[in-house]
């Protein structure tokens, strides 16, 4: 595969994967952060957001995680260039 289309395949995965977040009303642990002017403004207390930056944070790391173990059961880090680390690092 070359440069290229690499480069547009991880554009397009990319893509996709933000568009499924904002589809299925998700919320990611960075557009959290603007919480902070809410909290200044005191239009929520700093325990709610506090609270808030848990829940997001950690529903975000347990969904990293199982798309990290479905990377791994698929086989897919065993072809192409992760083949070639793989080697190399034995």
């Amino acid at each position: 595969m070359g440069t290229g289309f690499s480069r547009f395949l991880s554009g397009a995965v990319f893509s996709v994967g933000l568009m499924l977040v904002v589809i299925a009303g998700a919320e990611l642990f960075t557009g959290n952060n603007l919480m902070i002017s809410s909290a200044l403004t005191r239009e929520i207390t700093y325990g709610t957001m506090i609270e808030r930056w848990g829940l997001v944070y950690g529903a975000n790391f347990i969904g990293s995680g199982l798309v990290a173990l479905l990377f791994y059961f698929s086989g897919l880090w065993k072809t192409g260039i992760m083949l070639l680390e793989h080697l190399l690092l034995k």
